[in-house]
């Protein structure tokens, strides 16, 4: 069984991440509370040197479990110097929404989607406003979904998220107790970011924050951006398949979508079209559980799947000089 951890893939400026997340408090099975989505933005230039820009109020709103809620952040400020011709001009926009499902008083998702547009127009190529090479002048806006999910029964989440197009990538997907792995992918570079991972998530609530964001930097080629960002989390049973049947008797065969943690058991199926077979054999990782002599349609108790680990069913179908295998690939439980 894997540990609860926090999950961040991050190509961030000026140090963004997120917090460590405080224990969750005990709910009635509510399947999300405390939810909120906020918007903030920042303005990075010499502020001793320029005047006249401000970073814009943040927007946010509250949500709830089977809802959609969509908030959008637009700013256009412009920093001066002393000499009036100098001056840089900080755009940006972010419009994020967040949606969910629940079924059975717990939650089965939570997707968040953003956009975001930004730009960095200097009216010098050497500006007062400048911070140095280190510190350059930009702007980044960023939404950050916090919400306290409930999970009746224990199971894995899947945690996907995307962010591409041009600019500096922030992402981040924090689940837990303050119990996090935190890591950074490029610092400041402008790839596109992937994540796909599982987590083990143990019944009761969890606290969640998903953070998206993006930069614009009067340098590295960043002075105007474009992203598109996606974090879905997916809630499934413990013993949930990873893949779909596969081989060449997977039209003969019917493994569970989800094995039967409580009794360690596997329900498959023969279908009708195994008639004609000569021998059917069942494997659980590997070691032999039953053997059909000619069967016809008939369901198939597999006993003794292990618990603690991933799992592996396997059929050999022998159907005339022909050996057929059909096999599917399952979580712990």
């Amino acid at each position: 069984m894997l540990p609860l951890r926090l999950l961040v893939a991050t190509a961030a400026v000026s140090g963004l991440a997120i917090a460590g997340l405080s224990p969750a408090p005990a709910h009635a099975a509510v399947p999300i509370t405390d939810g909120t989505l906020a918007l903030d933005a920042d303005l990075n230039f010499n502020s001793s040197s320029c005047t006249g820009a401000s970073a814009p109020a943040g927007v946010s709103a509250p949500f709830t479990a089977g809802t959609t809620v969509k908030r959008t952040l637009t700013f256009d400020q412009t920093a001066t110097a002393s000499d009036p011709t100098d001056s840089v001009r900080m755009r940006g926009s972010q419009t994020t929404a967040v949606s969910s499902t629940a079924a059975g008083g717990q939650v089965t998702s939570l997707t968040v989607t953003s956009t975001i547009t930004g730009s960095v127009t200097p009216t010098k190529a050497t500006s007062a406003c400048d911070q140095g090479s280190d510190f350059p002048t930009g702007e980044s806006s960023q939404s950050q979904v916090q919400a306290v999910l409930h999970r009746s029964t224990a199971g894995w989440l899947h945690v996907q998220a995307t962010s591409t197009g041009v600019g500096g990538h922030i992402v981040a997907v924090g689940v837990g107790d303050d119990r996090f792995l935190q890591s950074e992918i490029g610092g400041f570079a402008i790839r596109d970011i992937s994540h796909d991972s599982w987590v083990y998530v143990p019944a009761g609530d969890s606290e969640v924050q998903v953070q998206l964001g993006g930069a614009s930097v009067d340098n590295f080629g960043l002075a105007k951006i474009s992203l598109k960002q996606s974090v879905k989390l997916t809630f499934l049973p413990a013993g949930v398949a990873r893949t779909a049947t596969t081989g060449t008797a997977r039209s003969k065969v019917v493994f569970p979508n989800v094995l039967t943690c409580s009794t360690g058991k596997a329900v498959a199926r023969l279908t009708s079209k195994v008639r004609g077979a000569s021998r059917v054999t069942f494997y659980v990782n590997g070691v032999k559980k039953q053997s059909y002599v000619r069967p016809g349609a008939r369901t198939v108790v597999l006993t003794g799947v292990p618990k603690n680990r991933a799992v592996a069913l396997k059929a050999i179908v022998k159907d005339g000089r022909r050996t057929l295998t059909a096999a599917r690939a399952y979580r712990s439980c």
